[in-house]
């Protein structure tokens, strides 16, 4: 029985000093764990503040689009609109330069040469502009003014709405990767 003991006493040392052993490797292990858990904590909450400031970057730059789209309508509005414009030639009598000449007149019963200045009537052309209505490359500038107007609003509120929610994710960034590793060990 001693020698049976011996045997069971010298398994369960073999036994202990291998557990002790795989201990000291289980916890170099899970330390090594620990950092690579830590690294890829962190490699998440930069990718998600990276994603959020890709897109609030995206989102300023759209806002340039409504500043063009903005400055067309207000070129319109302050130019003169294209109008239908009618000519009619006409042509009215003037009198020309006056020119001197000399008539024959009686006066106080004697023929006398008067010294007088003459003018000639003549037809001169007159072109009279009728302004009508407005005309169809008018109205296609005042709907491309309208239309710029509305596209430059909807860019507007589109680019503003990215923005907000590009700050959002930023001060969220922690939180959004946290949930994203949680659902990530959950499958």
């Amino acid at each position: 029985m001693a020698e049976t003991n011996e045997i069971v006493q010298s398994v369960i040392d073999k036994i202990t000093t291998g557990a002790e052993k795989l201990a000291e490797k289980l916890g170099v292990a899970v330390a090594e764990l620990g950092k690579v858990a830590a690294k890829v904590w962190v490699f998440s909450v930069t990718a998600k503040m990276a994603n959020a400031k890709a897109k609030m970057a995206k989102s300023a730059a759209l806002l340039l689009l409504p500043v063009f789209l903005f400055g067309w309508s207000l070129h319109i509005v302050l130019m003169p609109i294209p109008h239908e414009v009618h000519i009619s030639h006409d042509y009215e009598q003037k009198q020309s330069d006056p020119r001197p000449c000399d008539q024959v007149g009686t006066l106080n019963g004697k023929q006398t040469i008067l010294h007088e200045q003459c003018w000639q009537t003549i037809n001169v052309p007159v072109e009279h502009k009728d302004i009508g209505d407005v005309s169809t490359s008018g109205w296609l500038l005042v709907a491309s003014g309208f239309i710029a107007l509305i596209a430059g609003l909807i860019f507007l509120a589109i680019a503003i709405e990215g923005l907000i929610d590009g700050y959002a994710a930023t001060k969220t960034a922690e939180y959004d990767a946290y949930q994203d590793l949680i659902y990530d060990w959950k499958d």
